[in-house]
């Protein structure tokens, strides 16, 4: 018999998560593992529903899935989320039909965070430190008009310095953006 149950909570034994559920009432209290894809590890918080099904070997149940309720990806995308013990989303990998991945809950493009291609960028910021750089050298360089007579010039009196700004800390290597 396959039933619609409440999760109360879980635990791993063995390396296999066991799921305690209860089903027809709070005493109907059951024990099953959960099946779940490969490479997928996921722990449900109480109060979900799911479905605990018997295999052929009545002694050996399984939790083969839940009821999500909080279901938001549109047809083809394909997004995984986490949650707190209530239950509230606190981060996300979302994949949308448009190409665009969405990490950590960023959505909102006013607020939002934007990864960066790091090699363009640091291109950018090289060309810009070089152009600095030859202002700094063009500034240093220069000299006022003086007094006497001739007049003598007299040098710039603020010496300014290449910067020694540096983005190689922003690199994030294991993010990688194609």
């Amino acid at each position: 018999m396959n039933l619609l149950t409440i999760v109360k909570n879980t635990d791993i034994v063995k390396k296999i998560r066991s799921v305690t559920v209860t089903a027809f009432s709070i005493k109907d209290v059951r024990n099953a593992p959960e099946a779940a894809p490969y490479g997928i590890d996921s722990n449900p918080v109480a109060g979900m529903q799911a479905l605990y099904i018997k295999t052929s070997n009545d002694s050996q149940p399984v939790i083969c899935g839940y009821i999500n309720t909080q279901q938001l990806a549109a047809t083809g995308e394909n997004r995984i989320y986490a949650t707190d013990a209530g239950g509230n989303e606190v981060g996300k990998v979302w994949l949308h039909t448009d190409g665009t991945v969405e990490l950590a809950g960023v959505s909102d493009s006013v607020n939002a965070n934007h990864a960066a291609q790091f090699e363009g960028l640091q291109t950018a910021f090289n060309q810009l430190t070089t152009d600095y750089g030859n202002f700094v050298t063009a500034f240093n360089a220069h000299v006022h008009g003086g007094s006497g007579t001739p007049p003598t010039p007299v040098p710039g009196v603020i010496p300014v310095t290449d910067t020694t700004a540096d983005i190689s800390p922003a690199k994030a290597t294991k993010i990688l953006i194609p």
